[in-house]
């Protein structure tokens, strides 16, 4: 059988320089569109982790305060958080681990304590925020020593 002729109205198979200009302008088109979005979704979730961390690492010095019946400080120092027990035979110090990479904190540069009784020890509530890009957290401990 012949080949088709040009004339025939059959195309060979392949696409056009035209079509694939356009393909690769709508792909940019939509990344322009999504990435941005990613990027926010990206701090929202750091900023959430940051401070379900954040809100643990307290709940762990006050029920340690509990348990050990005896006060305990929880502090953010050199990217790791610090769970303190001072006990009348001297001070434990128990290093966890940090943030996620991007996350800051700020309101931990002073110690919180907890009282034996599991409430904070201090004038009022304290609040530590949690901050990843724009996004921001809040983790407040209340003078009862609860933290939400």
């Amino acid at each position: 059988m012949d080949a088709p002729s040009p004339d025939s109205g059959m195309r060979t198979r392949g696409v056009t320089l035209v079509e694939l200009l356009l393909v690769i302008v709508l792909v940019a088109l939509l990344a322009a569109i999504a990435l941005p979005r990613f990027a926010g979704w990206r701090d929202r979730q750091a900023a959430r982790v940051g401070a379900a961390r954040v809100a643990t690492v307290l709940e762990r010095g006050r029920s340690a305060a509990v348990r050990l019946g005896g006060p305990v400080e929880v502090e953010h120092r050199a990217g790791a958080f610090a769970i303190t027990a001072l006990l009348d035979t001297g001070a434990v110090v128990h290093l966890l681990g940090g943030l996620p990479p991007g996350v800051q904190v700020t309101g931990l540069d002073r110690a919180i304590r907890f009282g034996a009784d599991g409430l904070g020890v201090g004038a009022s509530n304290r609040t530590v925020v949690v901050q990843a890009g724009a996004q921001q957290r809040q983790v407040i401990v209340s003078r009862l020593g609860r933290v939400r």
